[in-house]
């Protein structure tokens, strides 16, 4: 009986070193240099192999004869699969883990960008709202077309009355020169075409509404980029959160905002525009403005 009892360990014992190596009856059959039956038969328990065959299985598989005969192998082999499974298992987590860790890493970082972005942008926003309210300033526009100087925009304001003088250059270098005077104290107004020499009357009430607000220092406000202004900074945030075409970059002494194919310079302290690039859709030619903005600087106001 315990013989049989040997042979049927033997039997099962090496039917389960062969699954755990991965390994056919063939292939065992080739390393031992016997028959695929023979090793069919052991497995089944109809025959034993001699003790040259059990040395043999024994050095194969690195198990001692005497194991062979009992069911020791096969609980230490299970015993040994669930451990490298267990350690499988934690190193699975651990990268899951650190995985997870990355990711709320990568995720704090965005949230702090982001924030860091609206936070700037409606600083931007309410310090240009500012501009709205001044009652002293002197500022330049330049526009340039293909490095040519194609307008030039100045302006004096002083207690609710400005004065601009707008040169337009065309390509034969003739000015279209004109003067606009308002006084928005009394609700009045003119603009005068040097080249026409005509005087005409401007309707404050017409020029208030399609301004939106002109008066008291809304004139300088109004000339700034499109992208420092409220109704267009719901925009420019939503472009910031899809991080494709809107940027900020801080420098020593400006702060450069980009969207889509709009880029302005900003002076750190004072917020105020220094150079806006944008490129004309139409026929794709650089057009490039420059300001130059003084604040409380006019004595008075000549005409």
């Amino acid at each position: 009986m315990s013989s049989e009892k040997e042979i049927t360990n033997l039997g099962e014992n090496l039917v389960q070193l062969r699954i755990n190596k991965r390994i056919s009856q063939e292939e065992l059959a080739d390393e031992l240099k016997i028959s695929r039956q023979a090793v069919s038969k052991w497995e089944q328990g109809s025959t034993k192999p001699d003790v040259d065959n059990l040395l043999k299985i024994s050095k194969y598989f690195k198990v001692g004869m005497d194991d062979l005969m009992t069911n020791d192998v096969i609980k230490r082999e299970a015993y040994s699969i669930s451990v490298k499974n267990d350690d499988k298992t934690e190193q699975r987590l651990q990268i899951f883990k650190l995985i997870r860790y990355i990711v709320l890493f990568f995720f704090l970082i965005f949230i702090i960008v982001i924030t860091y972005k609206f936070v700037l942008y409606f600083k931007i926003v309410n310090t240009a709202k500012q501009y709205k309210e001044l009652s002293n300033y002197h500022y330049i526009i330049y526009k340039y077309k293909e490095d040519k100087l194609a307008q030039k925009e100045e302006c004096w304001f002083k207690d609710g009355v400005s004065k601009t003088i707008k040169n337009i250059y065309n390509e034969s270098n003739n000015i279209e020169e004109t003067l606009t005077y308002i006084n928005y104290n009394n609700n009045e107004g003119y603009k005068i075409n040097k080249k026409m020499n005509d005087k005409v009357d401007i309707n404050m009430e017409e020029h208030l509404a399609f301004n939106n607000g002109y008066e008291k220092g809304a004139q300088l406000y109004s000339r700034f980029p499109e992208h420092m202004k409220s109704n267009s900074i719901i925009k420019i945030l939503r472009e910031c959160i899809k991080g494709t075409t809107a940027d900020i970059r801080i420098s020593d002494k400006n702060i450069h905002l980009s969207s889509n194919e709009n880029m302005t310079k900003l002076n750190k302290d004072t917020l105020l525009p220094i150079i806006n690039y944008s490129v004309e859709k139409s026929d794709n030619e650089l057009e490039v403005t420059s300001y130059e903005i003084e604040l409380n600087t006019v004595e008075n106001i000549k005409i």
